[in-house]
């Protein structure tokens, strides 16, 4: 265990310095190969002193799809919510890759830039199923990054996609109650 200190402590020392960097990211991937163990523990002791880079490399990887929202929570120890919210603030701060909106389109509807579907509508899909980790299924052709840019869209447009949501469904209303008065 002396000597996975000792890495952890040289690891954090001089992770920022780009002249080991090189050799440093090099030595790490073999290690990841002939001693997968021992990495995770170095790692593990790391992430332990550095919340905040697990967390930044974890939200990257999400939005870089390399793993899922629900894998995210699970390696923080988070809910799939806290998830997006900590994404929209990365994001904020101008450090998240997201999925570009097209705001306002002909329809005045925020849509996801890549699949044209209108922001409203996955956010009633949202609510109607539950959970974030239940859209990509009945999504599939949308990757979860753009869900999750979505979802943080409506977060911070909430009067706008409340109302889009109230006017289809009091149009689904009134085309309900006119199909049922027609002999």
């Amino acid at each position: 265990m002396e000597v996975a200190d000792s890495v952890v402590r040289e690891f954090q020392e001089t992770f920022m310095e780009t002249t080991h960097l090189h050799w440093q990211l090099g030595h790490l991937m073999l290690l990841s190969r002939t001693a997968p163990d021992h990495l995770a523990t170095i790692l593990e002791r790391f992430f332990a002193s550095e919340p905040d880079v697990l967390e930044e490399l974890t939200l990257s990887a999400v939005a870089h799809e390399d793993i899922t929202v629900t894998e995210a929570a699970g390696v923080l120890r988070v809910s799939e919510e806290e998830v997006i919210g900590r994404m929209v603030r990365l994001r904020q701060q101008g450090r998240g890759q997201c999925a570009v909106l097209r705001a306002d389109d002909d329809h005045g509807f925020a849509r996801l830039a890549d699949s044209g579907l209108a922001v409203w509508e996955l956010v009633r899909e949202h609510r109607r199923l539950g959970s974030f980790g239940a859209l990509p299924e009945h999504f599939p052709s949308v990757r979860e990054a753009d869900l999750t840019a979505a979802i943080a869209y409506a977060d911070a447009n909430c009067e706008e996609i409340e109302e889009q949501i109230r006017r289809y469904e009091d149009l689904r209303a009134l085309q309900r109650a006119q199909f049922s008065d027609q002999p």
